[in-house]
């Protein structure tokens, strides 16, 4: 047997812990908690491809009590169980049996359940935990209601992975991002100067949970919109993040009218993603720009531009390269030094247990000995743990170092 079978639970091992947790979870009365105990809830993402995760997120999850995962990458959900044998595994409360909300819910109160006893829990959602994971912002603004420590870290979500791989800006020109569902349902009005990003086109008009897969019943009323707003022509781009590392993503181009072709709609799975970049150019007002300070009156505005075409050599570019000729680094430029504000926050950067601690006790944790060499005036803003103040604090030391 290898290391992973022993650390890896069974089914029945899990199915056994949930049925405990469950059965304890529902005889309490989630309206009145005495709050004696004050717990400490952190979410944390763990990005798309395979343990993509920040740097604190395998202390955080070792200093836990309690640790509870909604992951589909199973590489990242063996690692997690071997890292921590004894975490829930949330996806064992999908069930085709009952309302998707009441998953939904009993996720929530699952997470709060072992925080309203004063524990550390800690809960690790797929991607960005802060995207399509209501049942962590439930939980957090819960327990934060009830006067428990909640928060949340960020985690690589799809959109970061989709705009690394597709090449574009989503600043320039703009982006919207819809659900596919939502938008057919809501009538959200498409922009078409702008970049789109549509999610979850593989399940539209689906709210249940279909082990199996999903008939996507509202997949042809998607592609009427979209040849509505933008023609049978015009391309999208049909985009399945990376899941491991070391895999590419999917990235499949096709016109609007194509994506009705079975062998097209095949390839459209749960998974799937769709991208398509601004088909029109917004005009500049020229008011505005005047009032701006862009332009002066009379002065004719930019002619509208679809795309910045980011690989050109025009007459600016060629002209920015030539500066070059008598380049020199700005008599304001500084290269930063190691300071003592810095040495701490790098320290701290390091050390969730300190980091819990200084988010109680700031100065409690600026005491230790290791920071004898912060001036009482870093001292004094380090306290405060405000960014402003922070960023004084290291401002103020490299003025000093220079």
């Amino acid at each position: 047997m290898s290391h992973i079978d022993r650390a890896y639970p069974s089914p029945s091992e899990m199915g056994a812990r949930w049925k405990d947790l469950a059965s304890a979870i529902a005889i309490t009365n989630p309206e009145r908690h005495s709050n004696a105990a004050k717990g400490n809830l952190v979410v944390l993402g763990s990005g798309l491809a395979h343990v993509d995760l920040t740097s604190d997120t395998e202390a955080e999850i070792e200093s836990a009590d309690y640790v509870f995962y909604c992951i589909y990458d199973r590489v990242t959900q063996v690692w997690i169980s071997m890292l921590r044998p004894d975490a829930y595994d949330l996806t064992v409360l999908y069930d085709m049996r009952i309302d998707r909300y009441y998953t939904y819910m009993r996720m929530a109160e699952s997470l709060l359940y072992y925080v309203r006893q004063g524990k550390k829990v800690v809960a690790v959602y797929y991607g960005h935990p802060g995207i399509f994971a209501m049942p962590a912002h439930r939980a957090i603004a819960i327990a934060r209601r009830e006067g428990h420590s909640a928060r949340m870290r960020p985690g690589i979500s799809a959109l970061d992975h989709l705009v690394a791989d597709l090449g574009f800006d989503p600043a320039l020109p703009g982006l919207l991002t819809f659900e596919a569902t939502d938008m057919l349902l809501r009538q959200r009005r498409i922009d078409p100067s702008l970049h789109l990003v549509l999610w979850q086109v593989g399940v539209v008009g689906e709210f249940g949970f279909e082990p199996n897969g999903f008939g996507n019943r509202g997949y042809d009323l998607l592609i009427n919109v979209l040849e509505d707003v933008y023609g049978p022509q015009w391309e999208v781009t049909h985009y399945v993040s990376p899941q491991y590392v070391g895999i590419a993503p999917m990235i499949d181009r096709h016109s609007v009218a194509s994506l009705r072709e079975p062998s097209v709609r095949s390839r459209i799975s749960s998974l799937s993603t769709f991208y398509i970049e601004p088909s029109e150019a917004a005009s500049t007002d020229a008011a505005r720009s005047i009032l701006l300070g862009l332009s002066k009156p009379g002065q004719p505005v930019h002619p509208p531009q679809r795309l910045y075409e980011n690989t050109a050599y025009g007459e600016h570019e060629l002209a920015a390269v030539k500066t070059f000729d008598d380049f020199s680094p700005p008599t304001d430029y500084f290269l930063p030094r190691l300071t003592p504000g810095i040495e701490f926050l790098l320290t701290l950067s390091s050390n969730v247990e300190m980091q819990e601690r200084f988010r109680l006790d700031p100065a409690g944790v600026l005491d230790d000995q290791r920071f004898n060499g912060l001036s009482d005036r870093s001292r004094k803003l380090l306290e405060m743990a405000h960014p402003a103040a922070v960023n004084a604090c290291i401002a103020e030391e490299a003025a000093h170092s220079a």
